[in-house]
């Protein structure tokens, strides 16, 4: 029934895709390596910044602070993080991706997948980036699809991209349109949530702020959350509060079934 459900709105453009950093698990950054996650990045920022001991768990919020605030240069941190969250090499999984007329893409990468990936299906898109660029709203005629990239996309200054516990307090506390946009979205349209546990700060405060303008809590179409794997907690959470359903699968399920729908 789902599937139904899901294949019915799909054909009539009426479904928001969320990617999050499990959505680069099929291709290599240009350094030929999986594109790095989490506690990996962390490590590899460790490293850059030249800290002699082994690393200390540190987290990435906090390991991205100071990356920004190190006195090395400005190119060589680009480098760094282009190299590493830029993408090397895109596989043909992704394309099946770009045949479905999306409502809209949102975003929390950073990195160039989908631009490679809808470049090579010769289909366009208008790509909407945080923080240079404002809202518009998306092609009516279906001839682009809009992607919007919440925490900002490279290559850029690494200062407009959003990882560090910094610019997560800056953002809690100034108005982002492109997050509040997305949040309405979400509200009205069934929404599938791909390669992100939701552990968004940023998604949870605008869908408290949306509660408390009206007061009550907002009905919500059935949406999904396809990872691997989820915490049973957060599992009846994401269903409770937010009328999110969780499918175990990976990032290669779901681009395998987007091909098998056509």
């Amino acid at each position: 029934d789902d599937e139904k459900y899901l294949v019915r709105l799909i054909g009539s453009n009426q479904v928001v895709l969320f990617l999050g950093s499990g959505f680069t698990s099929e291709a290599l950054n240009r350094m030929g390596e999986p594109f790095p996650l989490g506690r990996d990045l962390s490590i590899k920022l460790w490293d850059f910044l030249g800290y002699r001991s082994d690393y200390d768990e540190t987290k990435l919020p906090e390991m991205y602070q100071a990356f920004l605030s190190s006195p090395i240069k400005l190119d060589r941190k680009k480098e760094f993080l282009e190299n590493t969250l830029l993408a090397g090499t895109v596989e043909d999984v992704y394309l099946p991706l770009t045949c479905p007329f999306w409502y809209k893409i949102y975003t929390t990468n950073i990195d160039d997948i989908l631009s490679i990936t809808f470049k090579r299906a010769r289909k366009r898109i208008n790509e909407i980036k945080f923080p240079e660029d404002e809202y518009c709203e998306r092609d009516q005629s279906l001839d682009s699809t809009l992607v919007v990239y919440l925490h900002g996309k490279l290559p850029s200054d690494p200062m407009n991209v959003i990882f560090s516990s910094q610019q997560y307090a800056v953002a809690q506390l100034r108005h982002q349109p492109l997050y509040s946009q997305f949040v309405y979205d979400y509200s009205i349209k069934p929404t599938i949530f791909l390669g992100t546990d939701l552990t968004e700060p940023l998604f949870e405060r605008y869908i408290e702020e949306r509660e408390g303008k009206f007061g009550y809590r907002e009905l919500r179409p059935r949406s999904f959350i396809i990872v691997p794997s989820l915490s049973p907690v957060k599992i009846d959470n994401l269903r409770s509060n937010f009328n999110v359903h969780f499918v175990q699968g990976t990032t290669k399920d779901f681009l395998d079934w987007t091909k098998q729908i056509l």
